[in-house]
């Protein structure tokens, strides 16, 4: 049971729903816990910590039961056409788009693929935004509804993205508490390349092109464009840097 500690569900102001439970092939919510956003400056060592052992222990969850994969499969955009798409929509022309630096380091990614390391169960958004913090400093994840199949080695490097992009320090020590729990089960971190960032960055490009095809109808969706882009943007500028910290803590 993952109740108290690592935990799944949805939220609603500083409530959340609670406690993934394990029961052959089904995973249940049933819980309720009282916390907090987990915000920057909350993301201590022990929290580190305690996310890398929640990766590790839904990796071992059985993978006997159906996984949507539904879209994985899906082309991912090209770079080209979603620059130009962007381009030619009236409400989003004014947008920078990434520099050539970064589309070649993108398309470099891609390249290598995604497919790296055994398959396993995993979370796959466990970003900040899917973190909260009780008063006892214990980590509980929401928002399990994208879970399925992936890797340990995309999983780490997912989530190591998201950390960066959401304003985490992440420090050599920091990076070495979250690494931790999944170097026991066998992560080789010392491993760690830019293609292990594969499969986040299809998926965010599937994710961004959707918006960008959905902004004509839909307002709203023209600023999260341009927050979704200024992210590819930065992960492009800094995806090396954080692939040699965690290779220097291995």
């Amino acid at each position: 049971c993952l109740c108290g500690r690592y935990s799944g569900g949805g939220c609603d102001g500083g409530v959340a729903s609670v406690g993934l439970v394990a029961h052959k092939r089904h995973v249940v919510a049933h819980t309720w816990c009282e916390a907090v956003p987990a915000l920057p400056h909350l993301w201590t060592d022990g929290l580190l910590a305690q996310l890398g052992a929640a990766i590790a222990f839904t990796s071992r969850l059985s993978t006997g039961f159906a996984v949507d994969r539904t879209g994985m499969d899906d082309p991912v955009p090209n770079l080209v056409q979603l620059r130009e798409r962007v381009s030619r929509t009236a409400a989003l022309g004014h947008l920078d788009f990434l520099s050539e630096r970064q589309e070649r380091l993108v398309e470099d990614v891609l390249r290598l693929g995604t497919e790296v390391g055994k398959v396993c169960m995993a979370h796959r958004d466990l970003a900040p935004k899917n973190s909260l913090v009780t008063a006892e400093g214990a980590l509980q994840v929401v928002d399990w509804e994208n879970s399925g199949l992936s890797t340990l080695e995309s999983e780490f490097a997912r989530t190591i993205s998201q950390l960066a992009l959401a304003g985490v320090p992440l420090s050599s020590n920091r990076v070495r508490a979250f690494a931790r729990p999944l170097q026991e089960i066998d992560l080789e971190i010392s491993h760690f390349d830019l293609a292990w960032f594969g499969e986040w960055l299809r998926g965010h490009l599937m994710f961004l092109s959707y918006l960008v095809e959905s902004s004509v109808d839909v307002p709203a969706y023209q600023s999260r464009v341009e927050r979704e882009i200024d992210a590819l943007a930065r992960f492009a500028d800094h995806a090396a840097d954080l692939a040699n910290l965690a290779r220097r803590v291995a």
